[in-house]
């Protein structure tokens, strides 16, 4: 009777130890899998975002809008560009995506100044730009694109600038923006959300 109740306490005890181990590995696997999913790394002036299939590395100045005056679209395109390279770095085909320029949002940094102000311009290599257009004027989607293959890369060149029409709608008034990219796979459902302030 007794070695049956020792070998039922070392069972239970072994029950114990087992479930603890089990949950551990749990956590650890959730937690790991989680920086594997999502990793900011920031040097000067570029920062870089991985998340499930997508790398995006922004590099340029800061673009800043902070109580800047409006100017010509002339004037727009001569400012500052900022480099945006999406890779796939994930196992299949990215079907299509949505580049997106919007207020940013859950941070200290309010936007103040109404999309409707702020014009872009988008260029693939550098030196041809698009026609200046207004933000808000296509759902903030500043690129859409389709079939980014495996391993391969898009880099977009982007000028942004408060247009003329803003007037004194401008003063004092910031804008904060948010680089969005919204991918599509098989199922036509967004497959990955990417933020860069």
């Amino acid at each position: 009777m007794k070695k049956n109740t020792l070998t039922d306490k070392a069972i239970d005890k072994q029950k114990k130890i087992l479930i603890i181990a089990i949950f551990l590995v749990i956590t650890l696997f959730i937690g790991s899998s989680y920086a594997l999913l999502t990793n900011f790394d920031k040097t000067d002036n570029v920062i870089t975002i991985k998340s499930g299939n997508l790398t995006m590395t922004i590099a340029a100045d800061t673009v800043n809008l902070n109580n800047k005056l409006p100017e010509s679209d002339e004037d727009g395109l001569k400012g500052t560009t900022t480099t945006i390279t999406l890779t796939n770095t994930g196992t299949m085909n990215i079907e299509g995506y949505d580049v997106k320029l919007v207020n940013e949002t859950g941070t200290s940094n309010v936007s103040t100044l109404d999309n409707k102000y702020i014009k872009y311009a988008i260029s693939l290599d550098n030196t041809t730009f698009s026609d200046p257009q207004i933000l808000s004027s296509n759902n903030n989607i500043i690129y859409t694109d389709y079939n980014l293959a495996v391993n391969a890369s898009k880099t977009l060149y982007l000028k942004v600038w408060i247009d003329n029409a803003a007037g004194n709608n401008a003063i004092n008034k910031t804008f904060y923006g948010t680089v969005k990219v919204d991918l599509k796979q098989k199922s036509e459902m967004p497959a990955s959300e990417l933020i860069k302030s």
